[in-house]
């Protein structure tokens, strides 16, 4: 069983708001790979405003609970507002370093969050089990998750495909234990996502970078070359114009907008970066893949 599992047991189910947009479909004999974004695309999120003071208050309430080796307690409105500086000060100095779209690792954010409250002793008080329980309590609380509809029936008839599976997403360490446990394998808290080719899994929280960037979609079509897999025969499937069809499109990928969700679905029509990035097909349901690759 998971060390996660008490958590994880507590997400509830979602579902997605219909958008306003058609899909726009046809065959695309000659694909030969798929990339996928997670949040928005195969999990539905919900995700709370990180800024909104009185959700993140009672978001870090919860998550500060999983802490048992701290030598003092913590004011979880306190915690918070330092909880935003420190996101604030790795992005400024990722940027400084010259990353134009920087992605900070949660796990260290806790670790500077824990030590600033506890004497600078804290973050060496708690175990990495403690560490890591506490940061998906909070996010769970702050962006509770579900699988999309059609998510695992889906993704079961790709990974029996002869097509070449790949993940770039914005993501932290406890991403690929959420689809994992979608998937059905509530055990496994590694940081590869079975049935995905592990060459192709690109999580931010590992490059310091995040989408918009496009140094991880250059890095995948770089180690699909090798297979004799060109640009225009890889797909790339998103909900977000700017973070994920632009950067993909700049790279040279087929593009796939995916409309399902209201709340996650990013056109980004006034953003300069999008203009003639159109996306080459738009599906509301996963399934809608099945009819375009297989």
């Amino acid at each position: 069983m998971s060390i996660y599992q008490d958590i994880l047991d507590q997400l509830q189910p979602l579902q997605p708001l219909p958008a306003a947009l058609s899909p726009r479909t046809r065959a695309f004999p000659d694909c030969k790979a798929m990339m996928f974004d997670i949040y928005g695309t195969l999990l539905i999120s919900a995700s709370g405003d990180i800024g909104h003071q009185e959700m993140g208050v009672e978001a870090m309430a919860q998550a500060l609970r999983h802490l048992t080796s701290l030598a003092s307690p913590i004011d979880p409105k306190q915690a918070f507002v330092r909880y935003k500086h420190h996101i604030e000060q790795a992005h400024a100095s990722l940027k400084q370093r010259g990353i134009a779209y920087p992605e900070i690792d949660i796990l260290e954010i806790w670790q500077d969050l824990l030590a600033e409250f506890d004497g600078g002793t804290g973050a060496r008080a708690c175990s990495e089990q403690e560490l890591r329980r506490t940061a998906l309590a909070f996010e769970c609380n702050i962006n509770p998750v579900w699988p999309m509809p059609h998510f695992n029936p889906v993704l079961q008839r790709l990974f029996e495909s002869d097509l070449y599976l790949g993940i770039i997403s914005n993501a932290q360490f406890y991403t690929p234990i959420l689809v994992n446990l979608y998937l059905g394998h509530p055990e496994d808290d590694s940081e590869h996502i079975k049935g995905f080719e592990s060459n192709l899994i690109y999580f931010s929280w590992k490059l310091a970078r995040a989408k918009p960037d496009t140094w991880a979609f250059s890095q995948a079509l770089k180690y699909l070359v090798k297979l004799d897999i060109q640009p225009h025969e890889v797909l790339f499937i998103g909900n977000d114009r700017l973070k994920d069809i632009y950067p993909a499109h700049h790279v040279g990928m087929k593009t796939c907008l995916f409309a399902g969700d209201q709340r996650s679905l990013r056109l980004r029509e006034d953003h300069e970066l999008v203009q003639g990035a159109e996306p080459d097909f738009i599906i509301d349901d996963l399934n809608q893949l099945l009819d375009i690759v297989l």
